[in-house]
């Protein structure tokens, strides 16, 4: 078990209070819950920006203005 200090906001701090006072749980395992559901939720942006790095590194990435100037085309012609 590892142990993490932060320091946070006077809101957010009472919020977690009240959230542990109404569970009845300790405030280190609402922190942990919230922290699983936070990672949990990033793992899929955190998959796609290892996909997107690893595809750059190969040299198979876009031009970022020539995808710019195609959808603005795009726009264009709906217009």
């Amino acid at each position: 078990m590892s142990t993490i200090n932060i320091h946070t906001t006077d809101e957010v701090s009472t919020g977690l209070d009240r959230l542990a006072k109404v569970v009845n749980k300790p405030r280190d395992q609402e922190i942990e819950v919230a922290l699983k559901q936070y990672i949990s939720k990033q793992s899929d942006q955190i998959a796609g920006i290892e996909q997107a790095q690893l595809t750059l590194a190969r040299g198979a990435g876009e031009d970022f203005e020539a995808v710019v100037e195609e959808l603005r085309a795009k726009i264009r012609h709906k217009q």
